[in-house]
């Protein structure tokens, strides 16, 4: 059995039954279920957010960071998707980029390229407040 699954997916090709969706998983978005006790870490969340665009999307962010093998990421910031059906649900975070539009592939788990050494890629931030000095 697969750590994350497409309950749908799974359904259909007989790999589990509802009986063992309700037992043996835990529902993290809408469709994505995670074995029991699966310890949830930036790279898991990333991969859940995926699968939860139906394949569609890009990674993002600490998403990207995460598949990229980063290690000192905190757990507990969402996943970070670009090209997704909107409105995400929570845990997710959808960002719209026309960059992110030109790499779209099928059913392939695309990432943002690690950017050229000494290139800094700037962060969409909540707030728009600076600080002069």
């Amino acid at each position: 059995m697969d750590e994350l699954i497409l309950a749908s997916e799974a359904l259909a090709a007989g790999v589990v039954t509802r009986q063992m969706l309700r037992t043996k998983y835990v529902k993290l978005h809408h469709n994505v279920y995670a074995l029991r006790g699966l310890e949830l870490d930036a790279k898991v969340r990333a991969r859940a957010a995926w699968l939860w665009s139906r394949r569609k999307a890009t990674l993002v962010g600490h998403s990207a960071a995460a598949m990229h093998g980063s290690r000192y990421l905190p757990d507990n910031v969402p996943s970070e998707l670009a090209r997704v059906r909107q409105p995400a649900p929570v845990g997710i975070v959808a960002r719209v980029s026309r960059r992110a539009r030109t790499l779209a592939t099928t059913n392939a788990l695309v990432v943002f390229p690690t950017p050229p050494f000494g290139l800094i890629i700037p962060r969409v931030a909540k707030s728009s407040k600076a600080v002069v000095e």
